[in-house]
């Protein structure tokens, strides 16, 4: 596979999930992408990935980095698997950004009920740009610290052991 692609490989939601609530999604809303089989694989140039994310109103799917990253950018997600993730978990209970369920049956059902609730308010989107700005607020530019702590090595790793709440300057 090319360097700049990125490739998604997704279960997708057993037969018995098909509910009253995914027909009516399906009916009301473009789905990126749907599968009539078990499985399937979409293949994304990552360069259009993030703007996918950001301007999406739901993302649902079994990728913790693209739900964190879609509630980053300010689109409601929710992350389906068994062995779940702290900051998913955090963005959830936090800022409702993310909703965490298992791949159980009933956990498909419930997240099935749960997106259909979410796409019932029209706000949603610019409720979760809201949140998403929240919780930028709260964190640090990643980006920014380790280029001024590799730029001011070994001095930063001093200053870092002696105030760990310098990082806060990269707000």
């Amino acid at each position: 596979m090319e360097s700049n692609t990125l490739q998604v490989t997704c279960k997708g939601f057993p037969q018995k999930v098909d509910t009253k609530k995914t027909k009516r999604i399906k009916e009301n809303f473009s789905l990126l992408r749907e599968s009539e089989t078990v499985e399937f694989k979409v293949v994304w140039r990552d360069e259009f990935m993030k703007a996918i994310s950001a301007f999406a109103t739901l993302f649902v799917g079994e990728s913790a980095t693209m739900a964190s990253e879609c509630a980053v950018l300010g689109t409601q997600a929710i992350y389906i698997d068994n062995i779940g993730r702290g900051y998913t978990s955090e963005q959830e209970k936090l800022y409702g950004l993310v909703k965490n369920f298992t791949e159980s049956e009933n956990d498909q059902i419930a997240a099935i009920d749960y997106a259909s609730n979410l796409l019932d308010n029209i706000n949603l989107k610019k409720e979760a740009i809201i949140k998403s700005k929240s919780l930028q607020a709260e964190k640090i530019n990643l980006t920014d610290f380790l280029l001024w702590f590799i730029k001011n090595y070994p001095t930063s790793a001093k200053i870092m052991k002696e105030n760990p709440g310098y990082q806060n300057r990269f707000r």
